[in-house]
């Protein structure tokens, strides 16, 4: 038999690294999960117990699309419940449900029969996800169903799953309880004296129905916590473990409470064109700002614990300053808590949100009367706003008021920061001018926090010189074997490694990782290796068990992502191996838990530990780019692939990508790929929308989570999206690509575009170079051609493709040493 050049292992036994890697993704997911009601129903000790609704059959550990991992076993909420000790008794109605589920499933799939990705154009292969299977409410919950149960005690957990393509739907009920959910809960809530509703879903809900049934004893958001959601979720539901996990986005009370609710998507008509309206009053800025009632606040969580949270100093060193914060377990079990910190900014020239997150932290297990004090920092950058006629960053004299707390309505103004005089930090150029005419929202005055009463500093400010960027071209320092290799290549070599090998490239490369969502071409007589290119961003998506034919050919054994399971049997069968005739070889990745729950840790710390397991799977498997994280904000519910970003709020997201970049990156090689750049805020028609915004919305809100990952997390990759800014094609974009990302933020690495954004009709390629887009992905021998005859027509010169290819080789050339 023939074998290719792989690392997968011959053998599927549990290794070490598996169990050590599950602990970190258990470890992450009990962090993450958010308790957000208990009337004192919780914790609870192991007993007979009561189990439906959709979650409790057909639990959603991630979602769909590029953020799928084909991982050896998870645990749902079920097997959780009994491993604790819990005895489950819903057999009938589980019976039920898997009965229903199958009807309603075939039904589906005869009306919404799923092609073969032949023929299709770019668009809709992008868009190739773009119709889910819904998952059902479930049956109907019978008295029988209560008397079976022998318990006093009832979970009742529903699911939702979104994912690519595809935004969360008001009409289907991905954001409100379906009729029969509210049906089964109301009678819950007479039969059993104890009623907890479990959230399994990637982003908030309509939560409405806890004022049509004030008898719910306690909510859970679970989220999608990955392999190890169902121990985690025992872990939090007895007490073994105390929730420290926080919300990452405001919960309204219902959808048409959200800034620019009606025209998101489709659902003013045109998917294409898309208003910011909102401008910086994204999130929690919108409802603090203007006194929006909302259903939980930013940042909100309870414990079984009460902490105490107590102001203790506030410093300065030069441009950063430190609040330290005393954190007391005055009574309950030990647990850890969440620290807040705030920044209400002065009226100015400029309109402001009330106040804005500007650090946080988290402490450590603290047993009962036990204390510890949190220094937590932050710089005059999270105190700036964007002034656009300057086209600078600047702060505004007066009185910042500081401010401490649990959440975002929680808080305590604590002290002030005195800015005397008018400081511009950085002198930019505008970027991405808008022709669109729209209103945006403007500030009421006189909404901040009064400093009176307050002890403060006076900001030492004299050391500040402002930052003037260079942006014209500029000396960039490569890799002395790039520098060469340049030199030596032709012209069609140069432009095939500025082009993936295509979807079905891996027969030509160096090291075939199965399930790679790419590889970067290899120019073997060049010495030049191919690297892998995987995609995330909760965990490694990899083909968990391939067959190796007798030609050494490596075929999947199932299916790799979830769409092509209603594939046609033939097909299916003529793509994937033999068990009996070839051999099997087998990839165990970890699953952990989605970006949001890992945002809801507030945690970097256990972060940069999922980074760094993360980097231990590409080296034992051959990955050197992870195509994550996933970092766009959460501007609206609805989005399909929220689940996949982190927050409403750019701090917290960039510090979260910082942290799990920095875990990646430790390991030599092995590359973050901070995805998607950027406002890629919506699934639908996802190739065609452009995101419409001022300047300072995209600087201060969508962009400011990038440059973070960049400056604190190193990140060494960049996806563009597959969206218009303003009516340009990111990939295309100069000003994003090159002014911001380079020239203003000093990244060094590689940029590359989503999978197809520059086909037919959508952005140019040649301009993509250009701009600073150094790698088309996932390319293929029509890209080259293109290219070739764009070069001879003079519309790419040798300095535009020479600077990008350089830029790919200092990074394939080191991440492809050890291959």
């Amino acid at each position: 038999m023939k074998m290719p050049n792989i690392k997968a292992s011959l053998s599927d036994e549990i290794t070490a690294r598996e169990v050590e890697n599950r602990e970190v993704a258990y470890s992450a997911a009990v962090e993450s999960i958010v308790l957000l009601k208990n009337d004192g129903a919780l914790p609870v000790a192991p007993c007979n117990i009561a189990l439906f609704g959709s979650a409790a059959v057909k639990m959603v550990k991630g979602g769909t699309g590029s953020g799928e991992v084909n991982e050896r076993h998870v645990i749902d909420i079920c097997e959780g419940l009994k491993k604790a000790g819990f005895s489950v008794y819903n057999e009938n109605y589980v019976s039920r449900y898997i009965s229903e589920y199958e009807t309603e499933k075939e039904k589906f799939k005869k009306q919404n029969p799923v092609g073969i990705p032949i023929g299709k154009s770019a668009e809709d292969m992008i868009n190739i996800m773009a119709n889910p299977f819904k998952i059902p409410a479930g049956p109907i919950v019978t008295y029988e169903d209560v008397a079976d149960s022998k318990a006093e005690i009832c979970i009742y957990a529903v699911a939702r799953q979104a994912g690519e393509c595809a935004d969360r739907s008001l009409s289907d009920y991905d954001f409100t309880f379906m009729p029969r959910e509210v049906e089964n809960l109301k009678f819950l809530a007479k039969h059993f004296e104890k009623l907890i509703l479990v959230i399994n879903a990637g982003g908030s809900m309509d939560m409405s129905v806890l004022d049509e049934i004030p008898e719910i004893n306690a909510v859970i958001f679970l989220c999608q916590q990955g392999m190890e959601s169902g121990r985690a979720f025992a872990d939090i539901l007895t007490g073994k473990a105390n929730p420290s996990g926080a919300l990452t986005d405001t919960w309204v009370n219902s959808y048409y409470d959200v800034p620019g609710a009606g025209g998101f998507a489709d659902l003013d008509g045109n998917p294409r064109e898309t208003d910011y309206g909102e401008g910086i009053f994204v999130g929690y800025r919108c409802y603090d700002t203007f006194g929006a009632n909302v259903r939980y606040p930013f940042g909100y969580g309870l414990s079984y614990s009460e902490f105490k949270l107590e102001y203790r100093d506030l410093v300065q060193d030069r441009d950063s300053f430190k609040i330290d914060v005393s954190v007391t377990n005055v009574k309950g079990p030990a647990g850890k808590k969440i620290v807040q910190v705030y920044a209400a900014c002065p009226e100015g020239k400029l309109a402001k949100e009330r106040k804005r997150l500007v650090g946080f932290g988290k402490s450590s297990v603290l047993q009962e009367g036990e204390s510890e004090r949190i220094g937590i920092f932050f710089d005059f950058r999270n105190l700036s706003s964007y002034d656009e006629a300057e086209a600078s960053y600047v702060c505004e004299p007066g009185k910042y008021v500081i401010l401490i707390g649990e959440n975002c309505e929680k808080v305590s103004p604590v002290a002030y920061i005195e800015i005397q005089n008018r400081i511009i930090l950085s002198k930019c150029k505008n970027i991405c001018p808008c022709e669109v005419k729209f209103e945006e929202l403007d500030l009421p005055r006189a909404t901040g926090f009064d400093a009176a009463g307050l002890t403060g500093i006076v900001a030492d400010t004299g050391f500040i010189k402002t930052e003037v960027y260079d942006y014209g071209t500029q000396v960039e320092d490569h890799d002395e074997k790039a520098e060469k290799l340049v030199e030596n290549l032709t012209i069609k070599e140069k432009l095939t490694l500025l082009s993936g090998t295509g979807f079905m490239g891996a027969k030509d490369c160096t090291l075939t990782v199965p399930g790679a969502a790419a590889y970067t071409a290899a120019i073997r007589d060049k010495n030049i290796p191919s690297v892998a290119l995987c995609d995330g961003p909760a965990g490694l998506r990899l083909q968990r068990v391939s067959a190796i034919t007798k030609k050494g050919a490596v075929k999947p054994m199932e299916m790799m992502m979830d769409f092509m399971n209603e594939w046609p049997e033939f097909i299916k069968k003529m793509m994937t191996g033999d068990a009996k005739k070839d051999t099997l070889i087998y990839q165990n990745a970890t699953s952990f838990p989605v970006g949001t729950a890992l945002a809801q840790t507030w945690n970097v710390n256990l972060l940069e530990k999922v980074g760094d397991a993360v980097g231990r799977e590409m080296e034992e498997f051959g990955a050197t780019f992870w195509l994550a994280p996933g970092m766009n904000i959460h501007r609206n519910p609805l989005c399909g692939r929220n689940y996949e970003y982190f927050s409403e709020d750019p701090l917290l997201t960039g510090l979260v990508a910082a942290a799990i970049s920095r875990g990646v990156q430790s390991h030599r090689g092995k590359y973050v790929t901070i995805k998607h750049f950027a406002c890629n805020n919506q699934e639908t028609s996802r190739a065609g929308t452009s995101a419409n915004l001022s300047e300072r919305a995209l600087r201060e809100i969508y962009l400011e989570g990038f440059r973070l990952a960049v400056k604190k997390g190193g990140a060494k990759a960049v996806m563009t999206s597959y969206n218009k800014v303003n009516h340009v094609y990111t990939p295309n974009s100069h000003d994003l690509c090159t002014k911001v990302l380079r020239n203003e933020w000093g990244f060094k690495g590689v940029v590359m575009t989503d999978w197809m954004s520059t086909s037919k009709g959508l952005a140019g390629r040649a301009d993509a170079y250009k701009a600073g887009n150094d790698l088309i992905m996932p390319g293929g021998n029509g890209v080259i051609k293109e290219c070739l005859k764009d070069y001879k027509a003079g519309k790419l010169t040798d300095e535009d493709i020479n600077i990008c290819l350089k830029r790919v080789l200092d990074l394939v050339m080191e991440g492809g040493m050890d291959l």
